[in-house]
């Protein structure tokens, strides 16, 4: 008889990959993320939120997680008064550059961490 097998904890896998961001704070990881490239995202608004929105009046709204900005300068261009919000100052520092290059003032952007 062979002495049974027995496999640790439920969280415990010796096989599972090491994620190397493991240790980053939330703000960290997205830096790191925002950091590692020239852009994340395609700076194209969401398909779904363009169709929603654009059956709307314009008025003001908050973007939470906005990245690069993408939704929040359609928006604007829509002639929204949009915000957005997002943990990364990499992300919300491109957003504002390509806030500015377009002449939007409808577009706000702010570096928060809303855990806090």
């Amino acid at each position: 008889m062979t002495a049974p097998h027995h496999h640790g904890t439920a969280n415990q896998h010796d096989d599972a990959p090491v994620d190397p961001n493991a240790h980053l704070s939330p703000t960290e990881y997205w830096e790191k993320r925002y950091g590692d490239t020239e852009r994340v995202w395609s700076g194209r608004v969401n398909a779904t939120m363009a169709a929603v929105a654009g059956e709307l009046r314009p008025g003001s709204v908050i973007d939470l997680g906005s990245g690069e900005g993408g939704d929040v300068l359609w928006l604007a261009e829509q002639g929204w008064q949009a915000h957005g919000l997002d943990i990364s100052s990499t992300a919300v520092g491109r957003a504002r550059a390509e806030a500015d290059a377009r002449g939007l003032e409808g577009a706000i952007f702010t570096a928060t961490d809303l855990s806090t």
